[in-house]
């Protein structure tokens, strides 16, 4: 059993946190240790691949193994292992995968999610909210008042607006082209329609509820360092759709969320001073993506 250490008058369990997000394409995993100090990282071009899930969980175990290295920390060293990965979408995965991944992390604890879950905690950690993620395609997570979770989920051929939302696209809106300009309004249109009618349709509209933004659609600047338009404009619709609701720009990549959420059921909640510390070194290890 893990011992504890003293910080700022705290006594908090010694050891780290493994945070995992497993999208499409990527695997990134990072370290944390209980005081809220992320301390090694690793990112692998490979994700989730279809019919196999031994591949990406190999994927997972390199990456882990690397971002250990990377931190200098010895796997009988970690707590809690947090996972967030594309495609689970049932008790039926979450109980297959955790039994995986157990096996490579022996004897530590292990939690395995939707990556909307840990995309929701890059920016909230409040029980009752929602996370719209933008990037190749669209994902949004709804969390309910009364417990029970919807996901969204399209992909770009799915949504034509979403599939003219280029990084070019945005850059020209930016610079007042119409032609960009009316693609963006479209997009934020849309979005925020179908999303204020589901915010609706799960009785979140009537309270206080955190909406996460992240993803790279939702940049603070495009690609060649503009200011991003589609940013004011989803929370201007927003903020007039769900009046009650606080509209978060997530500060950090979503692997940040799987250490926060590890930390928060580790210590049981997250200080300011840890909130200071995982803003600090987030930025030293590139683990932000609002600039």
């Amino acid at each position: 059993m893990k011992g504890k250490c003293i910080t700022q008058g705290r006594d908090i369990p010694e050891g780290y946190i493994i945070g995992i997000d497993q999208g499409a394409t990527n695997t990134r995993v990072a370290v944390m240790d209980t005081t809220g100090t992320l301390v090694g990282s690793h990112q692998m071009a490979r994700g989730v691949v279809d019919n196999q899930p031994d591949s990406a969980l190999d994927v997972i175990a390199v990456s882990a193994d690397s971002a250990l290295g990377d931190a200098g920390v010895a796997l009988d060293e970690v707590n809690i292992v947090v996972a967030g990965i594309a495609g689970v979408d049932c008790e039926d995965d979450v109980d297959r995968i955790t039994e995986a991944l157990g096996t490579y992390f022996a004897d530590r604890r292990v939690v395995v999610c939707n990556d909307a879950v840990i995309a929701y905690c890059s920016g909230s950690l409040a029980p009752v909210g929602a996370v719209i993620t933008a990037g190749t395609g669209l994902k949004v997570a709804l969390f309910a008042p009364d417990g029970s979770l919807e996901r969204y989920v399209a992909a770009p051929q799915d949504s034509p607006s979403i599939a003219r939302l280029t990084p070019d696209t945005l850059d020209s809106a930016s610079t007042g082209d119409e032609g960009a300009s009316a693609i963006v309004e479209s997009f934020a249109d849309e979005l925020c329609a179908t999303f204020v009618s589901a915010l609706e349709r799960m009785g979140m509209l009537v309270s206080a509820c955190d909406i996460v933004l992240t993803g790279n659609v939702f940049s603070a600047y495009t690609p060649s360092g503009k200011p991003n338009l589609l940013i004011a404009g989803v929370h201007e619709r927003l903020s007039a759709g769900a009046p009650h609701a606080t509209l978060v720009d997530a500060p950090y990549q979503s692997v940040v969320g799987a250490c926060l959420y590890g930390l928060d059921v580790v210590n049981g909640h997250i200080t300011k001073a840890d909130m200071k510390r995982i803003a600090t070194s987030a930025k030293r290890l590139g683990l932000t993506r609002l600039g």
